[in-house]
């Protein structure tokens, strides 16, 4: 079919820009598109900086907290070894040749406050130093071990029900 001119009769008006016009709204919609796209890249940017720094200030607390536990248990090993002219060893045994108590409650009575008096006496005196460590009296006192032999870390709670009592720190024979 041929292309033939429209009648003289008929005025035929062309919408000049249309096809301009048709180009204004694809520009719109880009420049909408990247200043919503740079405000999420801003605002992921900015949360994963935020959660690494909270990261690394509660990674520095815990090593804090992990180093004053040291020095606080490396004073009482100091301590006991001026009283005692030795280390404590890593378990006590009664008179049966059964292991006791381990160098933690040994160490009980050496751990010093501000004033020089021993922190934690009444805890060492309520020990019952000839039954084993998991005897249902000593067992009863797992609870009150003292915070510097826990570490910052661990997850397991400290007391109730589920308390974990195990030995975050451990010597070596």
């Amino acid at each position: 079919m041929k292309h033939t001119a429209p009648p003289p009769d008929k005025l035929i008006l062309k919408r000049k820009g249309h096809k301009r016009h048709h180009r204004r709204q694809n520009y719109h919609f880009a420049r909408w598109f990247w200043v919503f796209f740079i405000l999420i890249s801003v605002g992921a940017g900015a949360y994963i900086w935020n959660e690494i720094t909270l990261k690394q200030h509660k990674t520095e607390r815990i090593q804090g907290e992990i180093i004053t536990n040291m020095e606080s248990i490396l004073k009482a090993l100091n301590e006991y070894h001026r009283v005692h002219g030795m280390f404590p060893p890593a378990y006590q045994t009664n008179s049966k040749g059964d292991r006791t108590l381990s160098w933690r409650v040994a160490l009980l009575p050496y751990f010093l406050d501000a004033n020089g008096q021993p922190k934690y006496q009444d805890l060492y005196d309520s020990f019952n130093q000839k039954e084993a460590w998991s005897h249902k009296d000593n067992a009863a006192l797992l609870d009150r071990m003292p915070p510097e032999y826990r570490s910052p870390r661990c997850e397991i709670p400290a007391t109730g029900e589920e308390a974990g009592h195990l030995t975050n720190y451990l010597t070596i024979r």
